[in-house]
């Protein structure tokens, strides 16, 4: 009985010692297992942030990336707003407002542009070369786009050509060469845009040309054309240009190089003073209104008048000259006798008449248009 007692006793304490581990060993799982949950979240944060410092990185637009990176290094306010994670969202409303804005801006912009301003085929269109022909004929026209002269083109009738304006004709800028002839038929119209240039021959009818500028200045570059109705219906300066054959009288300045400093000067005031000039005594508006200077390409140079004396032709001058040689003579042309004139707003006018310069030598000058009635002379306008 000994022995048993002995053996359960020992069973007994084996068994405890068994279930303590037992129990301890379980502690440990369970242990574990809290670990692992505590980890999993971590990894999981971890995750998270990870892919929020991925989506921080991403740009809408490729090209900006670089200084994206730059910014999110340099400032941490920066890197962090972007990883929020409606940042992305934010930043496509951002652009949606952004296109929205320039779409209205846009067609806003398109609707107070005039037809002829929004014509996306600009075309240089020149007579054909082998005698004209009518205006609404494609085949009187070379350069057109295969059709003919639109409300944005350029238009050229060359020498030997002869257009006929038989319908309502609109460009930009109408040029007449030597030799060149356009003639309106019957009661048609013509509206020009730009500037109007004839060295050849316009013959008005009985129809009507619109100068139709909106803004700045379009010019004539004739001081002689003729014209049955004229009309300025645009908001624009419209001037009247006189070539070289309008000023009678002409002198050549030569500034010689050696008086240049070593480099070449860029817009450079010159000093031209005259102490008499029996031209200009002679010829010259008594206030010098009519002197004027343009340099060996004909461009007109801007100058002002500081003293001139009518009687003896005194005069002092700046003339200011885009490009004054170092290492070549530079020529200047003095054109006096008739100006340019200027009309700042004019309306219809009926009957043929011609533009006709006088009166530019009073204080201020005096600039008409003198209507010109056939077989009755002249007689002057309002």
């Amino acid at each position: 009985m000994g022995i048993f007692k002995k053996i359960k006793k020992k069973w007994q304490g084996l068994r405890r010692k068994s279930v303590s581990r037992l129990n301890t060993e379980q502690n440990k799982i369970v242990d574990l297992a809290e670990e692992e949950k505590v980890l999993l979240k971590q990894a999981g944060q971890i995750d998270d942030k990870i892919e929020k410092i991925q989506n921080s990185s991403k740009t809408l637009l490729p090209i900006t990336a670089p200084l994206h990176t730059y910014f999110r290094m340099r400032w941490r306010w920066y890197r962090k707003w972007h990883e929020w994670k409606h940042a992305i969202l934010v930043h496509w409303l951002i652009l949606i407002l952004i296109l929205v804005f320039c779409l209205i801006f846009g067609l806003r912009y398109a609707a107070e542009r005039k037809p002829e301003e929004l014509a996306l085929a600009v075309n240089a269109c020149q007579s054909n070369g082998t005698g004209g022909g009518n205006w609404d004929t494609a085949a009187s026209w070379t350069s057109c786009g295969s059709t003919t002269p639109q409300a944005a083109d350029t238009v050229t009738v060359v020498s030997g050509d002869t257009i006929t304006l038989n319908a309502t004709g609109s460009v930009t800028d109408l040029t007449i060469n030597a030799g060149g002839i356009l003639t309106v038929s019957g009661t048609n119209s013509l509206s020009i845009a730009g500037n109007f240039a004839n060295a050849g021959t316009f013959t008005p009818g009985t129809g009507t040309v619109d100068f139709t500028k909106s803004s700045g200045t379009q010019t004539i570059n004739d001081g002689v054309s003729s014209f049955y109705n004229v009309v300025h219906s645009g908001a624009g300066t419209l001037q009247l240009v006189n070539t070289d054959a309008d000023w009678p009288y002409s002198k050549q300045i030569t500034i010689d190089k050696s008086v240049i400093s070593n480099t070449d000067q860029a817009n450079f005031p010159y000093l031209i003073s005259l102490a008499s000039d029996a031209g200009l005594a002679a010829h010259a508006c008594s206030n010098g209104n009519d002197i004027v200077f343009a340099d060996s390409a004909g461009t007109t140079l801007s100058h002002e008048i500081e003293k001139y004396v009518s009687a003896t032709g005194e005069l002092i001058a700046w003339v200011k000259i885009a490009s004054l040689s170092a290492s070549a003579n530079t020529i200047l042309s003095m054109k006096y006798g008739i100006p340019a004139v200027s009309i700042s707003r004019m309306r219809s006018m009926s009957g043929a008449i011609a533009f006709i310069l006088f009166g530019i030598c009073t204080t201020p000058p005096v600039r008409r248009l003198i209507p010109k009635v056939a077989n009755q002379g002249h007689r002057a306008a309002a």
